[in-house]
Formats: C-alpha cells, sequence, structure tokens
C-alpha cells in the first residue's frame, strides 16, 4: 500500500483518499446518471471528483470508469445508503 502511493505521489500534482461512502455515492451516480453499474473500486475516480467538485469546478476533467466485478451485497450497499448532500 506504501510502495504504489509513494510512486503515485512523484508524478500526481494531488492525492485524495475516499471513503466507502463515497465509493457508494459514485456507483450510485453512475448508475443512475450514465444506467452504467461500476464495482465501487471502479467508481473511484468519481468519488474523488464528487469530493473535490469545488476545486474541479469549470476544468475540464476526465474521468476512467471501470470494473463490473460488483456482488449483489455491494450492490445492495450502496442503492442503501443515504445520499450524501
Amino acid at each position: 500500500y506504501e510502495l504504489p502511493q509513494s510512486v503515485l505521489r512523484e508524478g500526481l500534482a494531488d492525492f485524495l483518499l475516499v471513503d466507502d461512502a463515497d465509493l457508494n455515492r459514485a456507483v450510485r451516480v453512475y448508475l443512475e446518471a450514465c444506467h452504467a453499474l461500476s464495482e465501487p473500486a471502479g467508481a473511484a475516480g468519481l468519488a474523488g471528483a464528487l469530493r473535490a467538485r469545488d476545486r474541479l469546478r469549470g476544468a475540464r476533467v476526465g474521468l476512467v470508469l471501470s470494473g463490473a466485478n460488483i456482488t449483489v451485497a455491494q450492490l445492495r450497499d450502496a442503492l442503501d445508503e443515504t445520499p450524501a448532500g
């Protein structure tokens, strides 16, 4: 965990951590807005962008949606989360 983060930090201008609630929210947003289903880890880019939305406002942002390896339990958790304000 530390080695990949140290390598990434060398080449990135910023590094943002997201939690499970952020990931579940991103899964819901992809499903509701794009009709695309992602596993929680595959929605990490969107989770980070949503968390940093004020800093990113007005900027062009590219996100990668990956991973369809979601279990029924993970989907249930994502859909059961109370949407964050």
